[in-house]
């Protein structure tokens, strides 16, 4: 078993990631989208325009660009496929993290059109929506 590490926030890496990943493991047949941020944020303030940029950057914009990176590769396999990992708050929202919940919520839509999309083809697509597991996402508790 091996890995790589990639910023998933420097949109302009992801392309050559997906070249160079490619070029390592031509045998690749499997993404799993699982990249994820989530930080409180109070709206009824001033939101902070950082955490909310760097939310959607990591948790939408990045599976969606490198999944259409590695697309053209993944269908050349005889079985593939691209699995992201979204949330049980994509359906029952956590009003303290609205923009973590909304990126999980677009992300497992998304999935379902990406999988629609590409019935023909012999890649599958999953949508992984675990509930509530106790994990430092929020922070040591």
């Amino acid at each position: 078993m091996s890995f790589e590490i990639l910023d998933v926030q420097d949109s302009a890496k992801l392309q050559n990631f997906a070249t160079e990943i490619t070029g390592k493991y031509p045998a690749l047949n499997v993404l799993i989208n699982m990249a994820g941020i989530m930080k409180p944020e109070d709206l009824s303030g001033s939101p902070d325009s950082s955490t909310i940029d760097g939310t959607i950057a990591t948790n939408l914009t990045a599976p969606l660009q490198l999944t259409a990176a590695l697309l053209p590769h993944l269908k050349q396999k005889q079985k593939a496929t691209v699995m992201t990992v979204t949330s049980g708050l994509a359906f029952l929202p956590l009003a303290i993290t609205p923009t973590y919940c909304a990126t999980k919520a677009a992300l497992h839509s998304w999935s379902i059109s990406l999988r629609y999309q590409l019935r023909n083809t012999s890649v599958k697509v999953l949508d992984l929506a675990p509930p509530y597991v106790q994990t430092e996402l929020l922070g040591a508790h």
